[in-house]
């Protein structure tokens, strides 16, 4: 969980740049982005 929706937003500028696959997005009420990383495991970040 980060602060607030605003980071994940910005984290999830961010990763698109870097060429990070985005597996899930979701925005109003919970922001969420969630990503794979190299290995293929899920990594999430969110806020409220």
């Amino acid at each position: 969980m980060v602060a607030s929706p605003d980071e994940v937003h910005a984290a999830r500028r961010r990763l698109r740049e870097a060429g990070v696959p985005e597996t899930e997005w979701q925005d109003g009420g919970m922001t969420r982005v969630q990503v794979t990383d190299p290995d293929g495991y899920r990594v999430e970040l969110f806020a409220y």
